[in-house]
């Protein structure tokens, strides 16, 4: 009976265990199970992500694509797009925006390779003592359409005894090549003292200037010659030539004793020991309307006096018949000659400024007596 027991026992642990692995089996396969349906579902995940990241990438990639195109449109587009200039347009309204309370009184337009300049004269003030004058350089710039100053200077301001009082005239000429010009500003004291300053300027294409002479003259005048600016004044100082040579600034003078036209008569005359004039000729000639006579210096003594303007010649020919004197409307104060434009009979005086206080003012013994044939 107690071994019945124990066999019963036993029984009953052996189907408890046996219950227990399989339990333990089906626990463990579903587990698995569940592991790999999760497993598949993460890489279901992951493929589908990458998938996802794939075509984000050929959107962005497209997107890239596109913004480059974008840019390179508007690239091509700005590239081709024409620049606009603006119109170079110089007036007195130029001037009140650069040099408020100045007056543009004249001024001279320089179109050299791309670039407009210009070369003006400005006034301020009003009063014989309080007027001012100045040359100005400008060039125009074709993006902002403003002009802009390459040069500025004062005129007759440094000459205390004859003012600026106006200017008188521009000149301009070019070099071959288009790439410099040379311009020439003159202004006048006013008055009958026939006092005048030019300013010389070379001006480059890019509007460097530089200013390459300042003439004072008494009896001055500016005349454009061809490719040649004509600066002409008293007994003094002759004429100057400017010009450019290639590019280089030329300035050839001339001395009054060298100003015989072609074809003048010339009257030699020379300085004696006692300081009086001396001709090497006849005290009488006959010409006619239209021939001009010349006052040639025979010796280097006396045309360094006679370009120092030491000694003066006098006329009544251009005096309405008025007896000859030594006013200053009867001395010829511009170079050596004189043509005659009617008949009758001339004298001419020739005496150094010294000797003319020991002789009479009016009828003086002329040196020379032309008589003129119409």
């Amino acid at each position: 009976m107690r071994l019945m027991k124990i066999l019963f026992i036993c029984l009953m642990f052996f189907l408890v265990t046996a219950c227990s692995n399989t339990t333990s089996e089906v626990k463990n396969q579903t587990g698995k199970s569940t592991q790999t349906k999760e497993t598949n579902k993460a890489t279901a995940k992951s493929e589908t992500k990458t998938t996802e990241f794939s075509q984000n990438e050929n959107n962005v990639a497209s997107s890239s694509q596109k913004s480059s195109n974008v840019a390179n449109e508007k690239v091509v587009s700005q590239t081709s797009a024409p620049s606009i200039k603006k119109t170079a347009v110089f007036n007195q309204s130029t001037i009140d925006k650069l040099y408020p309370g100045w007056v543009l009184k004249l001024n001279q337009s320089i179109k050299l390779s791309e670039h407009d300049l210009v070369v003006a004269g400005l006034q301020k003030g009003q009063g014989a003592w309080q007027t001012q004058g100045r040359v100005v350089v400008l060039q125009f710039d074709n993006v902002s359409g403003n002009w802009e100053t390459k040069w500025s200077g004062s005129i007759l301001s440094d000459n205390k005894d004859f003012p600026y009082y106006e200017f008188q005239s521009i000149a301009v000429v070019k070099s071959n090549s288009q790439k410099r010009a040379l311009a020439v500003v003159a202004a006048d004291c006013g008055g009958s003292t026939g006092y005048g300053q030019a300013i010389a300027l070379t001006i480059d294409d890019g509007g460097a200037s530089i200013l390459k002479g300042k003439f004072d003259i008494n009896e001055m005048a500016l005349k454009q010659e061809g490719n040649t600016i004509k600066l002409s004044g008293d007994q003094q100082f002759g004429t100057h030539q400017l010009s450019l040579q290639g590019e280089q600034f030329v300035d050839s003078k001339t001395s009054s004793s060298d100003l015989s036209p072609d074809g003048a008569v010339q009257v030699n005359f020379k300085l004696d020991a006692n300081g009086d004039i001396v001709l090497l000729g006849q005290d009488y000639l006959s010409m006619s309307v239209g021939q001009t006579i010349a006052f040639i210096p025979a010796d280097e003594k006396t045309t360094q006096a006679f370009n120092q303007g030491i000694i003066g010649i006098y006329s009544d020919a251009w005096n309405n018949s008025a007896p000859l004197n030594l006013s200053n409307s009867d001395r010829l104060w511009k170079g050596n000659s004189y043509t005659f434009d009617k008949g009758g009979e001339a004298h001419f005086l020739l005496v150094t400024d010294e000797k003319s206080a020991t002789i009479p003012f009016d009828n003086p013994e002329p040196t020379i007596t032309i008589n003129v044939q119409p």
